[in-house]
């Protein structure tokens, strides 16, 4: 009985764990993400200015 409460505690710490992880790896990317297409749109808007429209969608 006792180690099965250790292990469901083990679980819940691991599951956790991984929650948090993940919500910090979404932050981060959504982060980097949302400053990439800011970047972009700038170029963007530099090209349309400047009378170029050669829009290269390259995600890398």
């Amino acid at each position: 009985m006792d180690n099965h409460f250790f292990v469901c505690l083990i679980d819940i710490f691991i599951y956790w764990k991984l929650d948090q992880i993940i919500i910090s790896l979404n932050r981060y990317m959504s982060v980097n993400i949302s400053s990439y297409l800011l970047e972009r749109s700038e170029e963007a808007k530099k090209d349309m200015s400047s009378g170029k429209t050669n829009f290269s969608i390259n995600p890398f």
